[in-house]
């Protein structure tokens, strides 16, 4: 199995400490009195996993892989790609099975609770798979939101460049690189009232800075960084 993208652990843990250290620095202005904020990496990243330990801890069972069999949602193929389907809840299943025309399955015995289809999630996911193979994605998207079922778009790359809620809140941004040319690149990922936020710069070559570091910050002349290019040190 691949891993998935991004550092979800890191941003778990980076969230929690700056809340930790939030909470430091209004009892500081409190009472005057500094905080040693600790945040273990490990507890951090329990939260993520909540579901398979709150398993084991009252059924004593240990999850394994399941693959993309439905549980309280699934990832199908569609006409024209892919399309995510859930429905964590009771009354969102019950307008699933609506907006799918599955009447027989509301009444079905076997998915009468969420425990149960749980349980009989290979029988739901084929299902599913047979209302969603002709739909394209677009559009099964947009009606079911109407519904308020939750349904996810499963975009390729291309196509999250070209996403309209990207576009509308100008979250890409084109940088021209000095090496490999023009590149699109995220920008933030919120905005704020006030403040002026920059666009990304082009990644810096190698050693593109290091004379305005050692000379700026760390008072090297430029006879010192010439006798240290001469010598192979930078």
């Amino acid at each position: 199995p691949l891993q998935a993208g991004g550092w979800s652990s890191h941003y778990s843990v980076g969230v929690l400490a700056a809340a930790a250290t939030l909470f430091a620095l209004y009892e500081a202005e409190a009472s005057g009195r500094g905080q040693v904020v600790d945040v273990s990496y490990m507890e951090a990243l329990l939260p993520l996993v909540n579901h398979p330990w709150m398993e084991y801890a009252y059924r004593k069972e240990t999850r394994k892989r399941r693959g993309n069999t439905f549980l309280v949602g699934t990832i199908r193929p569609c006409k024209d790609g892919y399309i995510g389907v859930n429905a964590l809840l009771q009354p969102q299943w019950e307008l699933l099975c609506a907006f799918l025309d599955m009447p027989d399955a509301l009444m079905d015995p076997r998915f009468q609770s969420g425990i149960e289809r749980r349980r009989h999630g290979p029988e739901i996911t084929k299902l599913i798979s047979e209302k969603v193979r002709s739909v394209e994605k677009e559009k099964f998207f947009h009606d079911a939101q109407a519904m308020r079922i939750p349904v996810g778009l499963v975009p390729t790359m291309e196509e999250i460049l070209d996403l309209e809620q990207h576009r509308a809140r100008g979250y890409f941004h084109d940088i021209m690189h000095p090496a490999t040319g023009r590149e699109t690149q995220p920008g933030a990922s919120f905005h704020m009232g006030e403040g002026d936020w920059r666009p990304p710069e082009p990644a810096p070559l190698l050693g593109q800075h290091t004379a305005e570091v050692l000379g700026e910050h760390f008072g090297f002349t430029s006879a010192q960084m010439s006798r240290l290019r001469e010598q192979g040190v930078i």
